[in-house]
């Protein structure tokens, strides 16, 4: 890539944010997954992606058990899993 100015970079950045955003709700609406898209951390993950059942067992206090279904639901590794219902 020739060099880029700071704003070229930024706006370039912000192109690919915009499309990896849209790619990941392309796909769970293809597929119906059930998970945390791996987008930009300050945006995500959210509680709009996990389910509802996880969502209880995270209110009930057992956050052990909504790790393993959250990884099982989402198919996403263990470590991701933790990391998304500790956010919640």
């Amino acid at each position: 890539m020739p060099n880029m100015t700071e704003a070229q970079m930024a706006n370039a950045i912000n192109r690919i944010d915009k499309r990896l955003d849209w790619i990941e709700e392309a796909l769970g609406r293809v597929v119906e997954l059930r998970y945390v898209p791996m987008g930009r951390s300050q945006v995500r993950p959210d509680a709009a992606g996990v389910p509802d059942d996880v969502l209880e067992l995270v209110r009930a206090g057992k956050k052990l058990e909504a790790v393993k279904l959250y990884h099982e639901a989402a198919g996403v590794d263990v470590a991701h899993a933790r990391q998304v219902i500790e956010a919640l």
